[in-house]
C-alpha cells in the first residue's frame, strides 16, 4: 500500500469514526469532570496515608498517583492509576 493510500485511508476512518463519537462529546466531558474530582479525593487520602506511613517509621511505603488519561480500552472513558512504588 502507498504512503498517500494509507494516508487517504486513515484519513477517511478519522472521519467516519469522528463523526460517530461526536454525540459523545458532553458524557465524555462530564466523564473527565467527575475523574478530576475522584482523582482529588484519592491524592488527598493519599497525602494522609504517607504521613501516617512516615510518621511510624515507614516512610517508603509509597503509592504514586498516575495522571488522568483516556482508558486503554475504552475511548470514552477516563482513569488514573496507583502503583505501589
Amino acid at each position: 500500500m502507498s504512503e498517500s493510500a494509507l494516508s487517504e485511508r486513515l484519513s477517511r476512518l478519522g472521519k467516519a469514526l469522528g463523526e460517530r463519537e461526536a454525540e459523545h462529546r458532553a458524557a465524555v466531558a462530564e466523564a473527565w469532570r467527575h475523574a478530576q474530582t475522584l482523582r482529588g479525593e484519592v491524592a488527598e487520602a493519599l497525602a494522609g496515608f504517607h504521613e501516617a506511613a512516615a510518621a511510624t517509621g515507614a516512610p517508603h511505603l509509597r503509592v504514586e498517583l498516575g495522571p488522568l488519561r483516556l482508558d486503554d480500552k475504552h475511548v470514552r472513558a477516563v482513569e488514573f492509576d496507583l502503583t505501589r512504588g
